[in-house]
C-alpha cells in the first residue's frame, strides 16, 4: 500500500505469481491476451527495397517504457502488403519485446506502426482495458517475464509467455484514477530528477572553478601577481616559478595489449581511452607494459595511441 492512500475494505489472494501479494476483493485476474481484440507479432523484411518509407517498424530496442512515437526504422507502405507476416498495428497498441536484454520492456503506440519479430502486438484493447494502465502492469512483470526466458546466448520468451501474463485487472474507472495518480507521481519525480542533475553539474562546474583557482593562483587571493606568459594561464602568484613538464618529471611511455591477462593481478593496464579523472582501474596486462608506481600521473596521447607514466 502507497503511504497517504486509503486501504481497501477487503483483500483476497492474488494468484498472480509475480505480484506477490493480496489484491482488493472486486477486482479481477485476466490473461493478458483476453484484453485485447488482436494479437500478433511482426518480422524483419528481406531486401532494402523495402525500408526508409513513412512506416515506423518497430525494433525491441525502440521500446521506451513509454509511448512510442517514432523509429530508428521505418518500411515503405506497401511493404506490409507484400511481405504477409508484416502488419500494421494502430495507435494505442501495446507493444512488448520478447528477446534479450529488452525482455518485458513495453511501450504504447502514438503512430500506426508494424513490428520484427522480436516483438508482440496487442491492439484494439477492451472497453475494460485501460491501455495506460495494462502498460504500466506489464513494465511492473518484466522481473517475472525474464524469468520466465530460456535459451542459450540470448534467452527470449515466446508469445505464449506474454499472452499468458496474468494481469490484476480493477474496473475501468480504477484503471483510469491508477493512471492519473501514476501520471501525477511520476511527473514529480522527473522534475526531481531533473533538478538533481542540474545540480550535480553546477556543482561538477564549481569543483573545477575551485581546482583551477587553487592550482593557478594558489590560496592567498592577496598576493601579488604577475603574467605567467602561458597564453591559457594567465597571471600567478608574483613568487611562483613557471616550469616545464620535463623539467619536474620523468616521462616513460608504455604499450598495453589487453590481450595479456595477468591472472595474479600484479599489473593494472591502462587503454589511453580509459584514462580520466576518475582513475577507475581495468583490465589487468602483464606484456610490453611499463609498471607506473602509486601517485603517477597518467596522460593520454591520442595523437599517437600512447599513455604515458
Amino acid at each position: 500500500m502507497i503511504k497517504g492512500l486509503p486501504a481497501y475494505a477487503d483483500y483476497r489472494p492474488s494468484g498472480i505469481p509475480w505480484l506477490g501479494y493480496d489484491i482488493p476483493t472486486h477486482w479481477t485476474r485476466r490473461k493478458l491476451r483476453s484484453l485485447f481484440a488482436r494479437q500478433g507479432s511482426g518480422t524483419t523484411p528481406s531486401g532494402n527495397h523495402h525500408y526508409n518509407g513513412p512506416v515506423c517498424w518497430v525494433m525491441s530496442g525502440d521500446l521506451n517504457d513509454g509511448i512510442l512515437s517514432a523509429t530508428k526504422r521505418t518500411v515503405k507502405t506497401s511493404t506490409p502488403l507484400n511481405v504477409p507476416s508484416l502488419r500494421v498495428y494502430p495507435t494505442k497498441s501495446l507493444v512488448v519485446a520478447m528477446y534479450g536484454a529488452t525482455i518485458g520492456r513495453a511501450s504504447i503506440l502514438s503512430v500506426p506502426a508494424c513490428t520484427n519479430q522480436a516483438c508482440a502486438a496487442f491492439a484494439d484493447p477492451n472497453d475494460d482495458c485501460n491501455v495506460k494502465y495494462v502498460h504500466h502492469v506489464v513494465v511492473t512483470a518484466r522481473s517475472y517475464l525474464v524469468q520466465q526466458a530460456y535459451g542459450g546466448g540470448q534467452p527470449n520468451i515466446n508469445a505464449h509467455v506474454l499472452c499468458s501474463l496474468p494481469v490484476p485487472l480493477p474496473p475501468p474507472d480504477e484503471q483510469a484514477a491508477i493512471v492519473r495518480f501514476l501520471d501525477w507521481a511520476t511527473r514529480r519525480v522527473d522534475r526531481a530528477i531533473r533538478a538533481k542533475r542540474r545540480l550535480v553539474a553546477l556543482l561538477t562546474e564549481q569543483k573545477q572553478a575551485i581546482i583551477h583557482r587553487a592550482v593557478t593562483q594558489g590560496l592567498d587571493p592577496s598576493v601579488p601577481m604577475k603574467a605567467s606568459g602561458i597564453p591559457w594561464l594567465g597571471e600567478i602568484p608574483a613568487h611562483w616559478e613557471v616550469r616545464r613538464l620535463s623539467a619536474v618529471a620523468r616521462f616513460r611511455n608504455g604499450k598495453a595489449h589487453e590481450q595479456f591477462i595477468d591472472p595474479a593481478g600484479a599489473y593494472v593496464c591502462v587503454n589511453a581511452r580509459f584514462v580520466s579523472t576518475d582513475g577507475h582501474k581495468r583490465k589487468l596486462c602483464t606484456r610490453n607494459l611499463t609498471p607506473a608506481h602509486i601517485g603517477d600521473v597518467l596522460i593520454a596521447d591520442a595523437s599517437h595511441g600512447r599513455h604515458h607514466a
